[in-house]
């Protein structure tokens, strides 16, 4: 590398991956440390500011402006402000560092593919010590700053998710290397990783992320338009679609076997698909849903309701 804006994103690259899985409240402050040192090397060495495209920045400013304004209306004004800021902040972090990562010249980019790789074999190493040890770091680490105990590999819900994710940007730069077996091994092991998890928002993203990367190495362009119109499409639906599926009591009659986690993500999302068309246009404020009360109210189980309390 003979520019510096390229080591800071392999740096970040390797350690996001470490830190997803034994402090995953860090990440925001590496990402936050990554996006101003990277916007400092790049205006030194670049001569320019890394501006990212206008409908991006757009997007970016009007979202944000909406978040914060949204504040005046809220049913919880303060969570709102706060909130908004902090959204803010990151979104313009991860602006940044993805802006200037499509502009590294392709000489520079092969060391922060490695970093990348190398920072998710190392949380896949470390991911299987919590597997064996009963999440023997996370109690280590969390013993430094907390003293509340962990409900075992629960507790790293997050953490599986987060590995899930990088998954597949790691497999997809080892298929593009000569060994042909390297690739296959870490999906096998992060299969096997998250299997152990009782986490099945986990598994279903490691599912979801592999269908789009197979769709995407055959039809990249078709595939991001398709998600791009996709996602806009589940938007505009997402109120509806809850008023499909049966209330909790009806579900749990129909299918005794599912989780409880399944249950009472049916409850909080027709709940919140009522409030949403109650306030289509201007909603209730960014980051309001701790000030709703009636959820419980309704036709949920009594068996889940004190634990929903929590979720």
């Amino acid at each position: 590398m003979t520019k510096n804006y390229p080591r800071v994103l392999a740096v970040a690259g390797f350690v996001v991956p470490v830190l997803a899985v034994v402090a995953t409240r860090g990440l925001v402050a590496a990402v936050m440390v990554a996006a101003v040192a990277a916007v400092f090397f790049y205006r030194r060495e670049e001569g320019k500011w890394p501006v990212p495209p206008a409908a991006f920045l757009a997007a970016f400013i009007a979202l944000s402006a909406w978040g914060l304004v949204s504040a005046v209306w809220s049913v919880s004004p303060s969570e709102s402000l706060i909130t908004g800021l902090k959204l803010v902040s990151l979104f313009a972090a991860g602006l940044a560092l993805t802006t200037i990562a499509t502009r590294v010249p392709e000489r520079e980019r092969p060391p922060i593919r490695k970093a990348l790789v190398a920072g998710f074999i190392v949380a896949l190493g470390m991911m299987s010590v919590e597997v064996a040890s009963g999440a023997y770091l996370t109690r280590a680490i969390r013993r430094l700053f907390d003293s509340s105990p962990i409900d075992g590999l629960f507790a790293l819900n997050a953490t599986a998710c987060m590995v899930a994710l990088l998954a597949w940007p790691a497999i997809g730069i080892l298929a593009r290397t000569r060994s042909r077996l390297t690739g296959p091994a870490v999906f096998a092991a992060t299969a096997a990783i998250l299997l152990a998890f009782e986490s099945q928002s986990a598994q279903i993203a490691f599912v979801t992320g592999g269908i789009i990367y197979l769709l995407a190495v055959g039809w990249g362009r078709m595939v991001a338009k398709v998600i791009q119109w996709g996602v806009l499409v589940l938007f505009v639906a997402a109120p509806i679609l809850p008023r499909v599926l049966p209330n909790p009591e009806t579900a749990i009659d129909m299918r005794p076997e599912l989780s409880f986690s399944a249950v009472h993500r049916i409850a909080i999302w027709q709940f919140t698909g009522d409030r949403i068309l109650e306030r289509p246009a201007l909603g209730w404020g960014l980051d309001s849903s701790r000030a709703f009360t009636g959820m419980f109210a309704r036709d949920f189980p009594a068996r889940y309701r004190n634990a929903s309390k929590e979720n």
